[in-house]
């Protein structure tokens, strides 16, 4: 008698978009940081620091080496006639402001733009300055970062809901064929998305295992994108929390 079969586990899918050089952008509300921190991270002087909102419009780019002991321990022992070190390409992307999704301010372009990228940068200011100007004449920085996630949330729900549309044009055709099979399974996986959006949640915190889940690879959602909250402290507020 053969052996029963194990149950397969289905192991989950990491989302995003696989390649070997990573694109990042520098994302937040206007004047909270992001030009003064591309300079610093790209040691470059593109960028356009400056004490009033929306300085920057379209946006910089700069390419950053990545520093890799292993790659300098690889390269002394193996002696390689050619040494291609990984880098980073960051885009200072413009600021957002409330109401982004729905073409305010730089609205669309600066929503293209981050759509663009692999993963994002979201940056806030948690320090107070007379002389600096916040957009909403407030620094809270979680008022800022609510902002932030609710206008990509909502350009997320809107780009899902038009994809669903495209899908449900060819669903409703009927038939058995393959492509018919795997847009009922994607249109699932779809409305799962547009879903967990509308009630909050974080694409990049599900567990996606489903095969239909293969195609979200596709989608470019920018609630999918990895991403990494940075803090803008004065130097006093930085050796307060030391202490």
């Amino acid at each position: 008698m053969p052996p029963k079969k194990k149950g397969v586990i289905e192991k989950p899918i990491l989302l995003g978009r696989p390649g070997n050089n990573l694109k990042s952008g520098i994302v937040g509300l206007a004047n909270v940081g992001k030009s003064t921190f591309f300079q610093a991270i790209t040691r470059c002087p593109l960028g356009n620091p400056a004490n009033y909102p929306f300085a920057t419009i379209e946006p910089e780019e700069a390419r950053v080496i990545v520093p890799s002991s292993r790659f300098e321990k690889l390269c002394d022992m193996y002696k390689p006639k050619s040494e291609v070190r990984a880098y980073m390409t960051v885009y200072d992307i413009a600021g957002l402001t409330k109401g982004a999704h729905s073409g305010e301010g730089l609205g669309n372009n600066f929503l293209a733009n981050i759509r663009a990228v692999d993963a994002i940068f979201q940056m806030v200011r948690s320090f107070d300055d007379a002389d600096i100007i916040h957009i909403n004449d407030e620094v809270n920085p979680f008022n800022d970062l609510e902002i932030v996630h609710d206008e990509l949330r909502l350009k997320d729900i809107e780009f899902a809901k038009k994809h669903l549309e495209g899908i449900d044009k060819i669903t409703k055709r009927g038939g058995q064929s393959l492509e018919v099979k795997q847009k009922k399974e994607e249109a699932e996986l779809v409305k799962r998305i547009i879903e967990l959006l509308e009630n909050g949640g974080r694409v990049a915190n599900e567990k996606w295992t489903s095969k239909g889940s293969r195609s979200h690879q596709h989608h470019v959602l920018v609630d999918s994108q990895a991403s990494d909250l940075l803090d803008q402290l004065e130097r006093e507020g930085l050796c307060q929390k030391e202490e």
